[in-house]
């Protein structure tokens, strides 16, 4: 499903938060919290927090996964909460005057 070119960018946000296309603005903060508390690197297990170390100290941004996966889930939470409060506002925005 979601083969349509519609909105593409922001299914491949929702896969990252594991968040269907009626979660609310609320579904998709709890679904970032829980990524984070795994994948942020000052939360994440301390193996898994050694390893993220070395690769960014190397000077390879993004090289180690919990950091891409970290990095991604706020990519998509921004995404989509944008683009929720974007489309209750009616989406086109024309001038309050």
């Amino acid at each position: 499903m979601g083969d349509g070119g519609g909105d593409d960018g922001l299914d491949a946000h929702r896969r990252v938060l594991g968040v269907t296309r009626e979660a609310t603005i609320g579904d998709v903060r709890r679904a970032f919290l829980e990524v984070a508390k795994r994948a942020h690197p000052d939360v994440a297990t301390s193996s898994t927090t050694t390893t993220r170390r070395t690769a960014t100290r190397g000077g390879g941004g993004g090289v180690g996964r919990g950091d891409a996966s970290f990095r991604d889930a706020v990519e998509a939470r921004e995404a989509l909460v944008r683009s929720m409060m974007y489309a209750s506002r009616g989406g086109g925005g024309g001038g309050g005057g």
